[in-house]
């Protein structure tokens, strides 16, 4: 089985040489401790060129093509050359992982003459423009919760099926070629490991913080599943009571990440 190789997406401005492989290295320890990679490879992006920042970009995005998966650092969104990196990776379907410094925040502003839903006391002297750019304020600010949300999607894409992959693939494999009824298959450590260590597999075990992400790639997985192996999906239903719980999580996962500033 072929190593993973890793592309590493970082903004670099202002860091020094060492500055930026420590940051690189923590970051892939991340990621690799989280997917369970034990053999891998760092595509090493450091060089040296007489051209300008196109001729840096240009020669990343090649390096990029021999990637298994993109990993963009904290900070990528804010350097314009993370940005075209992202975009190469997403339009070439290069799976795309983002990584967290762990003090992530969505910064709002207050938008108090925007309530559609009601009117508000002193609502007769907000003017056209007040209520124009609370509007338009809030539509950014939404929009960067959906950013947020999107990402989390994206990750949960990149991670779907880890405990099969790798070195998991073998235990997967064990259990698989034994002729086992389902009830049975269930029952093995692999597969109680893979439930409980993933998101997805929501009717089997459900995580106390489940949320509408996990819902997501459940649903997801059921309709690939389905039509990979059979050609079509089965009709599934789920638990009203864990839509309402990942329902109340995902607002507690966004309220989480946001803050109002002065």
């Amino acid at each position: 089985m072929n190593k993973p190789k890793i592309f590493v997406s970082q903004p670099m401005d202002g860091l020094s040489k060492e500055e930026v492989m420590k940051i690189r290295n923590e970051l892939v320890k991340e990621f690799t401790d989280t997917m369970a990679v034990e053999d891998y490879e760092v595509i090493d992006t450091r060089m040296t060129l007489d051209g300008g920042p196109l001729s840096y970009l240009g020669k990343s995005i090649e390096l990029m093509d021999e990637a298994d998966v993109v990993l963009m650092a904290p900070g990528w969104n804010d350097a314009r050359g993370c940005v075209m990196e992202f975009k190469a990776a997403k339009e070439y379907g290069k799976k795309t992982y983002m990584l967290s410094d762990g003090d992530f925040t969505i910064k709002i502003k207050s938008t108090k003459n925007a309530d559609s839903k009601s009117t508000t006391i002193g609502a007769a002297n907000v003017t056209l423009n007040e209520l124009y750019e609370n509007s338009r304020t809030h539509a950014i600010d939404v929009g960067k919760g959906m950013n947020y949300i999107a990402e989390l999607i994206m990750n949960a894409g990149v991670r779907h099926d880890w405990t099969k992959l790798d070195h998991g693939i073998h235990d997967f494999h064990d259990i698989f070629v034994q002729g086992l009824t389902a009830e049975e298959f269930r029952k093995q450590e692999w597969f109680q490991r893979h439930i409980h260590e993933e998101r997805h597999h929501v009717k089997d075990y459900c995580h106390d913080d489940v949320n509408l992400i996990d819902i997501i790639e459940h649903i997801v997985d059921i309709v690939m599943a389905g039509m990979g192996r059979s050609g079509e999906v089965t009709p599934d239903e789920l638990d009203p009571e864990i839509l309402a719980k990942a329902y109340a999580n995902t607002i507690k996962l966004m309220s989480n990440v946001v803050e109002l500033e002065e």
